[in-house]
C-alpha cells in the first residue's frame, strides 16, 4: 500500500477513540505483516527472511482466546442446528 494512504488510514483512525482505533490499527499491521509473509510463497526465500516476518506477525497479531468454541455437525438440511464459535482477542 502506498505511503499517502496509510497516512490517511492512520489520520482518520486517529480521529476515533483509542478504544476503537487500537484494535482496528493492530489488525490492519498483522494483516499487513501476513500479506509480506504470503508473498515470499513459491519464491524459495531463506529461513532467516521467513522467520524474522513470522516473527513480526506473530508479536504484532493480538493472541485470540477460543475458550467458547462448539462445532456441532454442519446442517444436513434447511432448519438443522447451527455451529457456534466464537474466537475473540485476548
Amino acid at each position: 500500500m502506498r505511503a499517502e494512504h496509510v497516512d490517511r488510514l492512520t489520520d482518520t483512525l486517529s480521529n476515533l477513540p483509542a478504544k476503537i482505533d487500537t484494535p482496528i490499527l493492530t489488525a490492519w499491521n498483522a494483516k499487513e505483516d501476513l500479506l509480506d509473509l504470503v508473498a515470499l510463497a513459491r519464491t524459495h526465500p531463506h529461513r532467516q527472511t521467513v522467520a524474522r516476518l513470522l516473527h513480526r506477525f506473530y508479536t504484532a497479531a493480538p493472541p485470540l482466546t477460543c475458550s467458547n468454541y462448539t462445532a456441532s455437525p454442519p446442517r444436513s438440511r434447511p432448519g438443522g442446528q447451527k455451529s457456534t464459535r466464537s474466537c475473540i482477542p485476548a
